[in-house]
């Protein structure tokens, strides 16, 4: 090679390091700046109502309808629930129980779903969330976060042991989407 070439070859040289530092310090920039971690909330969904009117203790629900967690449907995708059950039982629940409630989920795009439980029927796993009552008072309202399921899926509740049966109305489960999200 003559001195000319040697001169333009380290002139291209040159010129490339200097694009990849300029690109790796883009790249730190990029990736060492804020993100800001909000939450972000769907829409207040009823998901269990007149199915929870006069349960009586111990005694199942039937199934819900099913509820879309899929993007762009009701749940849009969202990771987390917060379950909420709002009731009224006959007298004083007994300490330390609750409604337990399952998701009954869809492996082929609601079409089949998990066996809904019943008295003589067990799920043959734990319920995806336990609601706890409010003892000393009749009335119960209380929120629980839980992991939402993707795709498609129903609920089931049991009046777990609480020794009162539900009131003939007013009872209701309900499903707020939540999700965290970067900015």
């Amino acid at each position: 090679m003559c001195p000319a070439q040697c001169r333009l070859l380290g002139g291209y040289v040159r010129r490339l390091c200097v694009a990849v530092f300029l690109l790796f310090v883009c790249f730190v920039s990029v990736s060492q700046s804020a993100v800001t971690t909000e939450w972000a909330v769907g829409t207040l969904t009823t998901v269990l109502s007149t199915e929870l009117n006069s349960l009586a203790s111990n005694a199942y629900t039937v199934a819900s309808a099913t509820y879309d967690n899929r993007i762009g449907q009701a749940g849009n995708g969202f990771t987390l629930c917060r379950i909420e059950l709002v009731a009224t039982f006959g007298g004083n629940p007994t300490a330390n129980t609750g409604v337990s409630v399952w998701f009954l989920k869809s492996a082929d795009g609601g079409t089949n779903f998990e066996n809904t439980p019943t008295a003589t029927i067990g799920l043959g796993r734990p319920p995806d969330v336990v609601l706890p009552v409010t003892t000393g008072q009749t009335g119960t309202r209380v929120a629980v976060d839980v992991l939402c399921p993707a795709e498609r899926f129903r609920f089931v509740a049991k009046n777990d042991g609480t020794g009162q049966t539900l009131a003939a109305s007013g009872n209701i489960i309900r499903l707020l989407p939540i999700t965290p999200q970067g900015n």
